[in-house]
């Protein structure tokens, strides 16, 4: 199954590729692994979700916020990538 078929399942729609905030390299990879650097919960471009875990934010919030970031990246990782994705594991 097709990554963009898998994700068509999920009902799960990519944001475009973020544009840096500051200045540094959103991405580097180096073999098969890929670093990040400024993930951040953002919807429609905007900061969703900010604080402290247990303190400002919900355990709740912290899973939305964390899927954000991962929907984020994982857009960002789509478009490095031009669409050779092959697999998508997890939800």
């Amino acid at each position: 199954m097709s990554f963009e078929v898998r994700l068509k399942e999920l009902h799960i729609e990519l944001p475009p590729p973020p544009q840096p905030l500051a200045t540094y390299v959103p991405a580097i990879q180096a073999g098969t692994f890929l670093f990040l650097s400024g993930v951040l919960p953002m919807r429609d471009g905007q900061l969703a979700f900010s604080g402290k875990l247990g303190c400002d934010l919900m355990v709740e919030q912290g899973m939305e916020a964390a899927r954000l970031a991962r929907l984020e990246r994982t857009g960002d990782r789509q478009s490095r990538n031009s669409g050779r994705w092959t697999e998508l594991h997890g939800s």
